[in-house]
């Protein structure tokens, strides 16, 4: 959890090293969620995507997720999983210009 956060916080201080989204498994949300908050509250531009179980949603958009994916089970599963995240991310939608 703390690794995290401080990856995060390292990388405010460098321009262009932010990271636009940041993947946490569902441990952290069953723990309190005290990581997906406090990231929340420092970066609120940060988009948090929890890779979970569908009986977690509610726990994990109330701790402040912006997306919820399943957690994939085999390498292929990964691989079409980030394959799909690329494509719409990267494709499909539309980030705010910097500022």
């Amino acid at each position: 959890m703390a690794t995290a956060l401080l990856y995060v916080n390292q990388c405010s201080s460098k321009p262009g090293e932010f990271p636009q989204f940041m993947f946490l498994g569902s441990d952290l949300i069953l723990s309190g969620g005290g990581l997906v908050a406090a990231l929340k509250k420092r970066y609120p531009n940060l988009l948090l995507i929890i890779l979970c179980e569908s009986q977690q949603a509610d726990q994990a958009y109330q701790a402040g997720a912006n997306c919820l994916l399943p957690r994939p089970a085999t390498l292929p599963d990964w691989e079409e999983l980030f394959e799909k995240i690329e494509g719409f991310w990267f494709g499909v939608a539309r980030w705010p210009l910097p500022q």
